[in-house]
């Protein structure tokens, strides 16, 4: 599932070499699976992050856009939502998009 979410990746998030600064990964998941899961989750089951893996493909620049595509992945009936998040780059430049990273998240209910 492609989310309807675009980020464009700020200076702020990038490093003296102009490159995605690490914590700004997991924000940037942190802000995709919140899009995500408030448009399929109940408000009244809230969850909690249980456990994250980030793999690093290919730096993203200053400026590139960003786009997400989601995955559920298969979990116990009792526990929460277990995703894939395929995070993909475009840089300014418009040349192809590709993928810059791809996180694990696995939530619990409490």
């Amino acid at each position: 599932m492609s989310l309807p979410l675009s980020l464009a990746c700020p200076i702020e998030w990038t490093d003296y070499n102009g490159h995605m600064n690490v914590a700004y990964y997991a924000r940037a998941f942190d802000i995709a699976s919140a899009a995500f899961l408030s448009s399929t989750e109940s408000p009244a089951a809230p969850l909690t992050l249980l456990r994250s893996r980030i793999d690093y493909r290919r730096e993203v620049l200053e400026g590139a856009e960003l786009r997400f595509d989601i995955r559920i992945l298969p979990s116990a009936p009792d526990s929460g939502p277990h995703l894939a998040i395929f995070m993909m780059a475009r840089p300014e430049n418009g040349a192809e998009s590709y993928l810059a990273a791809v996180e694990q998240r696995e939530f619990r209910r409490p």
